[in-house]
């Protein structure tokens, strides 16, 4: 009797478990929230959403809403679109440039019942238009800017060398005016600020060397020998290393500044542009007759590969993770994306008319290529590697530098002796 007792009593537990779980209806599971995800990929005038999946089974749609108000009321804010219920993705289109949007999304059932809000998320579409333009001498080509500490942007200063005036214009970000100029440059070429913020170097190229002076300063405090026709300048991210092209002696020029000595190595037919990969192992230089780019062993000495890009390579650029090159190629119009793990070119990307220099933003999104004949900057899209917008710029864009906060692009325009200066993030 005891055993019956028992067995009846476990019977019973599983028949109200059964109906617990039935009471537990599609209504019940959609009652609960979705989860909105951060959104991503913002442009100008779109941004990607996500979200989880309704664990209902007669959901019929996802219902998104949308505001520039925080915690707004749907019942005034039309829905954006009603999304089939197996897609938990969509791209929103049609905002507007630098404003802050705030979303919510519902699991919509049939006949009009609506779940629970998901939670609110907010993304600011980018700005990508010339919010300035500031003059500076004559035939101004490179440009770089020297990195600050969140607390410091106002100190933040843009280096810009004019060729044709022989002098270097300092520029102020906050201001968006010319703080000195630096005379007595023959023929200044390619600028570059020491990661650790202390140095300047800029190449000049009738005098066949480069100059160095503290960032703080504008007084020239010392310079090295390179060869004949010195272009391009980059520098490891520790600072003890300073890459230089040669255009007529097709070299590299290696200067360590803590030992003040040189080493040069041969690369390629009209060395042009360098770029040092983060790890300080390589550096990638675009070779222009040649049509390739020459990777070399910063550690060993040792040319590695020879790889072929589009005609005419110029300006290049390593992604913020090390795993690819950018390399603007200005005869064929295009951007070749090269792997550094298989030294090879992945893919070629159409951009605007003669691309000369590439700059890649701190959040690794995007590429931004200067095209200097067809006066604008091209924005590729590294996770897809495809083109998001093309941004007008000055006459004869010739160089262009990203600020360390991903807020604005600084391109040079030759033709015009001015700086563009592009918002990029609000």
């Amino acid at each position: 009797m005891h055993i019956r007792t028992t067995i009846f009593l476990i019977g019973l537990m599983v028949v109200l478990a059964l109906f617990a779980v039935s009471c537990n209806t599609d209504e019940d599971l959609a009652i609960r929230p979705l989860v909105l995800n951060d959104p991503v990929n913002p442009t100008k005038t779109s941004l990607d959403l996500s979200w989880s999946l309704s664990p209902a089974t007669d959901y019929a749609y996802y219902r998104l809403y949308y505001s520039t108000q925080a915690e707004f009321d749907t019942t005034e804010t039309p829905f954006l679109v009603d999304s089939t219920w197996t897609n938990t993705s969509m791209t929103v289109s049609g905002l507007e440039s630098g404003e802050l949007y705030f979303f919510r999304v519902y699991a919509g059932m049939f006949g009009g019942y609506l779940s629970d809000p998901s939670n609110e998320v907010s993304a600011r579409t980018l700005v990508w238009e010339v919010v300035d333009t500031i003059d500076v001498g004559d035939g101004p080509v490179g440009i770089s800017i020297r990195p600050e500490f969140p607390f410091f942007q106002q100190y933040q200063r843009v280096y810009v060398a004019n060729q044709l005036s022989n002098n270097l214009s300092v520029l102020s970000v906050t201001e968006n005016n010319l703080i000195g100029t630096i005379e007595n440059l023959m023929s200044p070429w390619a600028v570059a600020v020491s990661p650790n913020r202390e140095d300047v170097f800029v190449s000049c190229i009738d005098e066949q060397l480069v100059k160095e002076f503290p960032s703080e300063d504008l007084i020239v405090s010392g310079q090295f020998d390179v060869g004949n026709h010195p272009l391009d300048i980059a520098c490891t991210l520790d600072s003890s290393l300073v890459v230089v092209t040669d255009a007529v002696s097709n070299n590299l020029t290696l200067f360590y500044p803590k030992e003040n000595r040189t080493e040069t190595a041969d690369i390629g037919a009209y060395s042009y542009g360098v770029a040092v990969d983060p790890d300080g192992m390589y550096a990638y230089v675009s070779n222009v007759l040649d049509g390739e780019v020459t990777v070399y062993g910063l550690t060993d000495n040792i040319v590695h590969a020879r790889i072929p890009v589009g005609e005419a390579p110029q300006g290049i650029a390593i992604s913020i993770d090390g795993l690819h090159v950018y390399v603007a190629n200005s005869g064929s119009n295009t951007v070749s994306v090269l792997s550094t793990v298989t030294w090879n070119e992945l893919t070629r990307i159409n951009v605007g008319e003669c691309p000369v220099d590439i700059a890649v933003s701190p959040d690794n999104m995007y590429a931004y290529v200067a095209n200097h004949d067809s006066d604008n900057v091209t924005a590729i899209h590294i996770p897809t590697n495809t083109v998001s917008i093309t941004i007008d710029v000055g006459d004869g864009p010739m160089g262009i530098a990203v600020t360390p906060d991903g807020a604005y692009a600084y391109v040079s325009n030759y033709n015009e002796d001015t700086v563009s200066k592009i918002g990029l993030q609000p």
